[in-house]
């Protein structure tokens, strides 16, 4: 038995899908499956039935799930032992990203971490906002980007920055007004909206404006993956929310417009509550601030 075949069982037992677990783990199906596999021989019981609309836990998988994750954070707690008896910061932190690294600024805090603690390793990986609590209580990632404060039990969210968003409008639906300006909560609920249905903090956002006025979004599409929203609402598909720098750069491809409306997220880094007395979690996260606020010496 291995500490990832329990981090994969953990995120197939969330996610009750193979590809969508391999996707969150970023290995393939395939190597997802050995591992399960391989967990069940070990133990010599089956975790999940295999049926049509998924992966589902067995009896015996439900019972063995909540072992799972004490195991895994027993050993969080051995490595963090360790590295304070060594008095040395080294080893690993797997960092999770929710959107584009230069908008993150990796680049800067890659090579401030590099220059400070070069016997820190870091691995990025792609991640997203609403899986990033997951992840973390599953031991995938050690520290997660991710928009909004969710407030989860057990998660420290530090605040980095808010981050400005903005309405955008493709250019075909502005034949029903003079000007963008025009356009009222109201009116934009009757068109139709790129939406996720996983509250989405930008659309939480947008649902909470329009339901002052009694309105709520017309879903055309669920969206949630920036990259594909910025092409379906390029290509016209519906109106969406987005971050103000995203929807300023089409803007400028003239594919839409950007409805003026002062709306901000927080952009925050998140971690496990029991781990923040790391002693390489303490110096990410203290140098991720250092990069967006200039607070520190360098």
């Amino acid at each position: 038995m291995e500490l990832n075949q329990l981090r994969s069982f953990l995120c197939v037992a969330r996610e009750q899908n193979l590809t969508r677990a391999a996707r969150m783990l970023h290995i393939s199906q395939s190597a997802l499956s050995t591992q399960i596999r391989g967990l069940e021989d070990s133990l010599n019981v089956i975790l999940f039935e295999r049926k049509a609309r998924g992966m589902v836990l067995t009896p015996n998988g439900k019972i063995l799930l909540q072992q799972a994750g004490v195991i895994l954070e027993a050993a969080d707690t051995m490595r963090l032992t360790a590295t304070k008896l060594t008095n040395s910061l080294s080893g690993t932190l797997t960092v999770g990203l929710n959107t584009d690294p230069l908008f993150l600024r990796m680049r800067a805090l890659d090579a401030r971490m590099e220059r400070l603690y070069p016997d820190i390793r870091l691995e990025f990986i792609t991640s997203q906002t609403l899986a990033t609590t997951s992840l973390l209580r599953e031991g995938v990632l050690d520290v997660g980007f991710r928009f909004g404060m969710s407030g989860d039990e057990g998660i420290v969210e530090t605040w980095l920055t808010d981050v400005p968003t903005a309405v955008v409008i493709p250019i075909r639906f502005l034949k029903t007004v003079r000007r963008v300006s025009d356009f009222t909560w109201r009116t934009l609920a009757e068109l139709p909206w790129l939406w996720s249905t996983c509250e989405c903090p930008f659309h939480r956002l947008v649902a909470e404006r329009m339901a002052e006025f009694g309105v709520q979004p017309r879903p055309v599409a669920d969206a949630l993956d920036e990259a594909i929203v910025r092409e379906m609402v390029a290509n016209g598909k519906g109106v969406t929310t987005m971050r103000r720098d995203i929807a300023e750069s089409l803007e400028a491809e003239g594919v839409v417009a950007i409805w003026e409306e002062p709306m901000s997220v927080p952009l925050s880094l998140a971690c496990l509550e029991r781990r923040m007395d790391d002693p390489l979690l303490e110096s990410f996260i203290r140098e991720t601030r250092t990069i967006w606020h200039g607070s520190a010496s360098a």
